[in-house]
């Protein structure tokens, strides 16, 4: 899961979380028909990559790749 290099990481869960994520992948009842996944989790911090961005999940968490956040 943390090697693999995402298109899209939307983060949050609310209103706008779930807007952006149902223009992407159709809703959150549906992101992994579409082949999306949820990462249930606190972002701890997000920082630049040479490719995109990496986004911290948690103290302890694992630490995601995407082109864009």
């Amino acid at each position: 899961m943390e090697n693999e290099v995402r298109d899209v990481v939307v983060v949050g869960g609310g209103a706008a979380g779930l807007s952006a994520g149902l223009m992407l992948a159709r809703g959150r009842a549906e992101v992994t028909g579409y082949g999306g996944e949820i990462v249930a989790g606190e972002v701890t911090g997000v920082s630049a990559a040479p490719h995109g961005f990496t986004i911290k999940i948690g103290t302890n968490g694992p630490e995601l790749r995407a082109r864009r956040p």
